[in-house]
This record gives C-alpha cells, structure tokens and sequence, in this order.
C-alpha cells in the first residue's frame, strides 16, 4: 500500500527549511513542529498545499534544539522525523 503522504529535508537546518514532500491522497495536509530538546514553546503548524510539492520555513529566530516534525493527513499523524535547528 503506498503511503499518502511523505517528505524529505536537510537536516540540521540553520536560516531556513526546505522540506519536499509527496502528497498521495490528502484533502488536507499539514506539518507540525514540536520543539524537543533544547528549545521551548509550542508546536507551530505549516498548511501544505496538496497540488504543491515544497515549502520553504524561515527557521533564523527559531530557538536552536531538536524539533519533531509531524506530517499530518487529514487530520491524521502519517509521518514524524527530527530535525535540528542549529
């Protein structure tokens, strides 16, 4: 079955973020940063545009650490990774 969703990025990240990503079967879809270690405050959310296949994050004031990067599907988690913010 292949999945609905995925994406790739470089990782660490220091000024900004490129993640491309592959959007399958989604109506809807978002990506959730959660800080993890090292950095503090509350998880920010990205829209995807489904028929798009990159975004571009300004992450420079971003407080450095490690992130949990969450793919969300419909409202649903579909995929998560780490990155680190440098």
């Amino acid at each position: 079955m292949k999945k609905r969703m995925s994406f790739r990025f470089s990782n660490p990240a220091t000024t900004t973020l490129q993640i491309n990503y592959e959007i399958n079967q989604c109506e809807s879809a978002t990506i959730g940063f959660i800080p993890f270690y090292g950095a503090v405050g509350k998880e920010r959310i990205y829209k995807l545009g489904v028929l798009d296949n990159k975004i571009v994050i300004d992450v420079a004031a971003w407080d450095k650490g490690l992130y949990k990067l969450l793919l969300y599907c419909d409202g649903d988690a579909e995929e998560m990774r780490s990155v680190l913010i440098e």
